[in-house]
């Protein structure tokens, strides 16, 4: 069996330089592909269905909670729980120590921007389908994974928290993550996704739900789209509201269920949606109008409140569409 040098650059755990014999067309590799879970594919993992069958993942428990005596309980009685959970604590030290000097490393995972190195050992325990498909190479071989549509930091943060239970999960990261963590199949990250995602409000909401139907989490899209439904005129005043698609407002817009006072909230949204970027929204002003079940509206109202805004008349077709309500 043959040694391969890794040379490890300063200061980066898991990080790997080119060297001849890694670049070298003898020294072939076997590689691993993997694909992102399909988004049509229905994701649905509760909380009691999470299994922590390794002991970082039993850390994530116990963390805060060691005994002050490593192996005796107050009373002078040994403790073999108390010695399993230090002695989890430990080896996941050791292991983290390795990988962050990068030694005894057999993995490397070809990111969007570098490569990381890790153990199989580790990528296995969080990952039954990653140690069921290491079981096809032969002991000591270096597999390369192929995760060139993520990018390096989120493999980094996915390394990280398999090394030490520790992630930092943000709205500006979560989608990254989630994705990741799907593609590797690390349920128990996208578990922790999936609660931060569910903390959803007028702010989130929008955002959040693209995620969920991006990642074909249909269970918590509903439970979003229902939030959204209940406090639609919040959620009109969010930013993420304006910067949405129209092909997104309009299935909003076609929902019966919103919870709306009237009908003249309905054609604010609108207005306020178009308003913040005019130019380019005005041609399917019209379409989203008519959503706006106008002859529920008092004609009064929408001589004074909706005649009113400025660009109403331009479009034709939204001419059409206000004549059409008084009829």
């Amino acid at each position: 069996m043959s040694l391969r040098k890794r040379v490890s650059a300063p200061g980066s755990p898991g990080t790997t330089k080119s060297s001849p014999e890694m670049n070298s067309p003898n020294s072939a590799r076997p590689k691993l592909y993997f694909k992102p879970t399909d988004s049509g594919q229905h994701i649905q993992i509760q909380p009691d269905q999470v299994t922590f069958r390794t002991s970082s993942l039993a850390l994530l428990r116990a963390k805060g909670k060691a005994p002050k005596s490593l192996f005796f309980e107050e009373d002078g009685s040994a403790s073999s729980a108390s010695f399993g959970v230090e002695g989890a604590r430990l080896v996941l030290q050791h292991m983290y120590d390795l990988w962050r000097e990068n030694r005894l490393c057999d993995v490397v995972l070809h990111t969007a921007g570098g490569d990381l190195t890790a153990h199989k050992l580790a990528l296995g325990a969080h990952s039954p389908a990653l140690a069921d498909k290491f079981k096809d190479f032969p002991t000591g071989e270096i597999i390369a994974i192929d995760v060139t549509d993520i990018s390096r930091e989120t493999v980094q943060c996915l390394l990280h928290f398999i090394y030490t239970t520790d992630i930092k999960i943000t709205r500006q990261n979560v989608a990254y993550i989630l994705f990741g963590a799907r593609e590797l199949e690390l349920h128990v990250v996208i578990h922790l996704c999936l609660e931060f995602l569910s903390s959803y409000n007028e702010t989130t909401a929008i955002v959040y739900l693209e995620i969920a139907e991006s990642n074909g989490l249909q269970q918590l899209a509903s439970q979003i789209l229902t939030y959204i439904a209940e406090n639609f005129v919040l959620i009109t005043n969010s930013q993420s509201f304006l910067q949405m698609s129209f092909q997104k407002l309009l299935v909003f817009l076609s929902n019966d269920s919103l919870n709306v006072l009237d009908e003249l909230q309905l054609f604010y949204a609108v207005v306020r949606w178009v308003d913040y970027d005019r130019n380019q929204r005005l041609p399917v002003a019209a379409l989203l109008l008519r959503c706006v079940r106008f002859q529920l509206i008092p004609p009064e109202l929408i001589a004074t409140k909706v005649e009113t805004v400025d660009w109403i008349f331009t479009p034709r077709n939204c001419h059409d569409i206000l004549f059409a309500a008084y009829r």
